[in-house]
């Protein structure tokens, strides 16, 4: 409620209370004989009053309400703008500190059957080798792992530094080739985690070339791409 609708109210109590003392002056009505007639002069005297001031104080207090909800709202909009906020600082933190994987080199090799390590793992089937050498940039990594289209792990190791380089094999038997267009074309998944655990995940595409008999024991030439 405003300041002039404060003054408003009090200068009609004023006007009234003093036409009413005046007309008891001026005894322009029976004065009260009882303590009964008494009472009842008094309360058709304040009655009125009362009704105005309790009509100001229902304004005054619906727009101290109406304020409080309006500041209140006004806090939620602010904290939803710190939210925000904080959640696009987080962003750009993580942006920042996010490690980055740069593949250096790719060597292949073939496993022939008599080979120690075949022997060792007892499999019956030739097995591709692709040494995939590459540097964390920018961050260290953690829980890094290589996994092929199917989710299985091919390679995986807890943490690499910044900066260190460190090669990886992927090794793939005869039947998990992908042959396409005469190249060999098999997909990777590279997932790992930064210090903040936040994860990430990048695919590649592991290629080489196949000579003109189209054969697996003549491919050479490894690489590879983003998917």
């Amino acid at each position: 409620m405003n300041e002039r609708s404060s003054k408003f109210a009090v200068w009609m109590t004023i006007l009234w209370l003093g036409g009413i003392f005046s007309f008891y002056i001026l005894g322009l009505f029976e004065r009260p004989e009882s303590f009964n007639e008494l009472g009842d002069f008094l309360a058709g005297v304040f009655a009125p009053v009362a009704f105005l001031w309790l009509i100001y104080g229902y304004f005054q207090n619906s727009e101290a309400l109406q304020a409080q909800i309006k500041e209140m709202s006004d806090g939620v909009k602010q904290q939803a703008q710190l939210v925000n906020l904080q959640r696009e600082q987080l962003e750009s933190q993580k942006k920042v500190l996010k490690p980055f994987i740069s593949i250096d080199n790719i060597k292949l090799k073939l496993l022939e059957c008599d080979s120690h390590e075949i022997r060792v793992n007892k499999s019956f089937n030739n097995l591709f080798v692709f040494e995939i050498t590459f540097e964390v940039k920018n961050a260290d990594v953690r829980a890094i792992g290589i996994y092929n289209s199917n989710d299985k792990v091919l390679y995986e190791v807890d943490f690499i530094g910044k900066n260190e380089l460190r090669t990886m094999p992927v090794v793939y038997k005869m039947d998990e080739i992908v042959v396409n267009n005469d190249r060999v074309r098999n997909r990777i998944i590279i997932k790992f985690k930064d210090s903040f655990e936040n994860e990430y995940c990048e695919e590649y595409i592991l290629c080489a070339e196949m000579d003109s008999d189209h054969t697996l024991f003549n491919i050479h030439s490894p690489y590879c791409y983003k998917a």
